[in-house]
């Protein structure tokens, strides 16, 4: 056993494993190949609120320049303007979003227009919960939607990864069954330079002590176990991770960087189905136009760059890359030229697998001459269809109060 890793037993009931695998009831497993199809989704929750007006330009609709003259986007061609998405149409897209314009020509990205869910809220915290439970009201199940997917399917916690999410009510489930990290650098065993000579002989003793654990007290039994399963966890993932090289430069972000880390997990082909990232301050109530300047082009980077590194490591048909917000914002701009929280919304699918296009009906001038986009579509269908298409689960039990469109949305 190398030097990192006899430090760690020493370090284990204060350090990495207390706050992540002694949790009551937790069950530590060994992982592997997977239980699922080898297809995953990658969620990217824009918190906040994005402004979807701003991302999907209706340059056809007289009424998207005439409520916001000061925050709209420019049609295609002109300064600034939107790259075009359908010309017949008259829909562009964000020219924040260049790399994501660039999936979409190539059938790569869908768009899935006027999304929400019924009786809209405009509380944030309110329509994350919706978001995160996959159900409109609250039930005696307290479980996250992905918590319900992997109590009914998943077997490891490696199947369901946050990457710098913290803790979730997405995550909730029975058997605790995920794997939450702040970055995979962060998940490794520490180290002490500093003073090696007496940590060896603290880590060497520790360790035989850790060992040496038989019958007993209950806890003592369970740090055992604890221990050993948290040093195997660290070493199947950063043992699969190593053989990670690649061309593709990431944004020096927290999005790039958590986004590379799915990259780099899966080319480990560690069997992981569903991946969460986030990143945020979409919240735009006051001077949009430089909110979404400042954040809106790392969204569109990172997406790409994670788009060009599974491309070449042939791993692109098998992701689905969800990107979504908790709701829309008003159709008028406000006083601050920014706007207020809204109610329907779009939301982005990129990924080989995808069909690209526009999904659902366009927006109209009817539309925006309302206070809010009407929600349209449910977005449980979206993950309705995604369970049942792409990972190939009956989604029947997950979203149980939810009735499915007929022949669904044709995402993937």
């Amino acid at each position: 056993m190398n030097y990192d890793r006899r430090r760690f037993l020493l370090s284990s009931l204060g350090g990495l494993v207390s706050p992540w695998l002694l949790s009551k009831g937790r069950r530590v497993t060994a992982f592997g190949g997977g239980g699922g199809n080898g297809k995953s989704i990658v969620f990217v929750n824009l918190l906040g609120g994005v402004d979807g007006l701003s991302m999907v330009v209706n340059y056809g609709q007289s009424a998207y320049y005439s409520r916001r003259p000061a925050i709209t986007v420019p049609a295609p061609g002109q300064p600034g303007g939107a790259l075009d998405l359908d010309p017949t149409l008259q829909i562009g897209l964000s020219p924040l979003w260049p790399e994501l314009h660039a999936l979409y020509q190539a059938g790569d990205m869908a768009i899935v227009q006027k999304v929400g869910y019924p009786t809209p809220n405009l509380s944030h915290f309110e329509s994350q919960d919706i978001w995160s439970r996959w159900r409109r009201t609250v039930t005696t199940d307290s479980r996250g939607g992905l918590g319900r997917l992997s109590d009914t399917y998943f077997t490891q916690e490696i199947d369901l990864v946050g990457i710098n999410t913290g803790s979730k009510l997405d995550f909730v489930g029975n058997a605790n069954r995920k794997f939450v990290i702040a970055s995979l650098d962060s998940f490794v065993v520490p180290s002490d330079t500093a003073h090696a000579t007496d940590s060896e002989f603290r880590n060497d003793t520790a360790e035989a002590m850790n060992l040496s654990v038989a019958g007993g007290d209950p806890l003592l039994l369970q740090v055992k176990s604890t221990t050993q399963s948290a040093l195997s966890l660290v070493n199947q993932v950063q043992g699969g991770i190593a053989g990670y090289t690649s061309s593709v430069i990431y944004p020096s972000t927290k999005l790039g960087s958590s986004l590379r880390d799915v990259a780099r997990m899966m080319s480990a082909n560690l069997g992981t189905q569903v991946y969460y990232v986030q990143t945020g301050g979409f919240d735009s109530h006051a001077n949009q136009t430089t909110l979404l300047t400042n954040l809106a082009p790392d969204v569109s980077a990172s997406v790409g760059a994670l788009a060009s590194d599974l491309q070449a490591m042939n791993r692109w048909n098998d992701v689905v890359v969800v990107i979504f917000s908790e709701f829309g914002r008003r159709n008028f701009q406000n006083g601050s030229t920014g706007t207020d929280h809204g109610h329907g919304n779009y939301v982005w699918l990129v990924g080989g697998a995808v069909q690209g296009g526009l999904k659902g009906s366009p927006v109209t001038n009817a539309d925006i001459n309302q206070d809010y986009l009407p929600s349209a579509i449910d977005f449980r269908q979206i993950y309705w269809d995604l369970v049942g298409e792409h990972l190939a689960y009956d989604p029947a039990p997950i979203l149980s109060d939810f009735t499915p469109l007929p022949g669904g949305l044709n995402l993937v």
